[in-house]
Order: structure tokens, then C-alpha cells, then sequence
């Protein structure tokens, strides 16, 4: 399944998105002789505040709307489009930095070995996203009505990943990763 992305709604009503990841911006830690791969960057307000603290940072997202609106929004950043799944690039990042982007795409194993692909020795993942039990009521809701009316739908979940740690972790592992770090936030949310 493909997503279409609005980046004016997701700026004026999405806004939350960047506003947690900005805690994902100190875990990472970025050193200033470092170069840095935005991973699903939205409309690059994280890539920004990750520009001012590395060398160079890198932005690279699947939607052409987000490029967009990221490349008027900070046209001093490489804003690159590819797909997390494929991408190929000719050099090598000493972080990757993920926020609210890996629950969209169901092929993690896939995803993990291209990022591992694109990391320099002793290099670091940081990324955050949807785990077990995230949006199940809204999923469980619109299922529910789809049902109801009998709507034909692909099932939700084969669109979506929503791991545990105890699932997420070995695909780390088996792709070279050691894991310092894994938690699973209870963060209800209110949507606007």
C-alpha cells in the first residue's frame, strides 16, 4: 500500500511527530566532525536541529510532497528521495537517525540490512517508532466499520509494523547491531 502525504497537515496537525522526536535528537548525539542519514524526515524540522550539531546530514524520505516542502523549508539540506527498503548511496553515515517513519514499512528485515549497509564501522542506529499495541484502537475501530458496511480493504496491518522489543531486537542483532537501548513508551496521543 502507498501513502500519500500532506505536508501542510502534517505540519499544522502532525506537529507532535517532530516535537517527541526532538528527545531522539539528544539520544543520538550528534559530534560535529559526523555525518548523519535522516531517515523519513517529513518535513526535515529534525533534519534541521541535526544539521546545527554534525558535519553534514543527509535527508532521505519516499515522499515527493515531504521533499518538497522540506527543500522550501531548509533548501541549505540535501533532501534526497528513495526508498528506506533500497537505497543505495556511495558513501557510508557514522549515525542514522529514524523518527516516526519505520512502523509505515512492514519489510523491517529488509529496511535494518540496508541501514547496516550504510553505516560505518562502530557507526549507531536511533530511531523511534510505533511498537506492539500502537493505534490498535483506531485499527480495531476501523475495522469494525469496514466490516460493517463491507467495504473491501486490504488488511491494515499487513501495511503497518508495530513490533515488540523481543521482535524488533533479533533483527537488529542478526543484521550486526548490538542493542544498548530498547523501550517501549506507553504515549497516548491526542489528534488533532
Amino acid at each position: 500500500m502507498e501513502f500519500t502525504w500532506n505536508p501542510e497537515l502534517y505540519d499544522n496537525k502532525h506537529d507532535f511527530v517532530a516535537k517527541y522526536g526532538e528527545d531522539l535528537v539528544n539520544l543520538l548525539n550528534p559530534k560535529q566532525n559526523e555525518i548523519i542519514l535522516d531517515l523519513g524526515y517529513g518535513t526535515g524540522d529534525l533534519t534541521k536541529k541535526i544539521s546545527g550539531l554534525c558535519k553534514m546530514v543527509v535527508g532521505l524520505d519516499n515522499s515527493s510532497s515531504m521533499i518538497q516542502a522540506a527543500q522550501k523549508k531548509y533548501p541549505g539540506i540535501t533532501f534526497l528521495k528513495a526508498d528506506a527498503k533500497n537505497f543505495k548511496l556511495d558513501y557510508n553515515f557514522d549515525a542514522v537517525f529514524s523518527n516516526a517513519v519505520l512502523h509505515w514499512i512492514p519489510e523491517a528485515e529488509t529496511v535494518i540490512k540496508n541501514i547496516s549497509a550504510h553505516l560505518r564501522v562502530g557507526g549507531r542506529f536511533v530511531a523511534d517508532f510505533g511498537g506492539i499495541g500502537c493505534v490498535k484502537k483506531i485499527i480495531n475501530t476501523l475495522t469494525d466499520i469496514f466490516n460493517e458496511y463491507k467495504f473491501i480493504y486490504p488488511k491494515i496491518e499487513d501495511s503497518l509494523y508495530y513490533p515488540s522489543i523481543s521482535q524488533y531486537t533479533p533483527l537488529l542483532e542478526q543484521s550486526g547491531f548490538e542493542v544498548n537501548l530498547a523501550v517501549l513508551f506507553d504515549r497516548p496521543t491526542k489528534l488533532n
